[in-house]
């Protein structure tokens, strides 16, 4: 994957050079212990599914990233688009990101970020 499209109601963002994603998914599940030693198990199904991109930009990288910062501070929901599989280009809630500055060739900076995506509870 080389590049991520982050939609919100008030902007589109493109995070340029993403190298990783991990997926993560938890689920709800009730252990019952009985009088006479045995369990029940209750899965109450999947409670969070998020999933943390990393990557690096080097074009425009201070307003990207202060663009991805307003829409995670303000819990705008964004529409994710260019995951190589199709079943997460889906809509999330930015609930962190991460990132530092360098100086990239020519004193370009350089921003290595990671964003983490929750998916929103109706679709997890």
């Amino acid at each position: 994957m080389t590049s991520l499209i982050l939609t919100s109601t008030t902007t589109a963002v493109t995070l340029e050079t993403v190298e990783t994603v991990t997926q993560a998914v938890s689920k709800n599940v009730t252990v019952y212990t009985f009088g006479d030693g045995s369990e029940e198990l209750l899965d109450d199904g999947k409670s969070n599914h998020s999933i943390v991109v990393g990557g690096y930009d080097k074009t425009n990288p201070k307003n990207r990233i202060r663009w991805v910062n307003t829409i995670m501070d303000s819990m705008e929901e964004v529409a994710v688009t260019g995951f190589e599989d199709t079943n997460f280009n889906t809509d999330y809630i930015i609930t962190d990101l991460q990132y530092n500055q360098e100086t990239g060739e020519g004193a370009i900076p350089l921003y290595h970020f990671t964003i983490t995506l929750e998916k929103l509870r109706d679709d997890v």
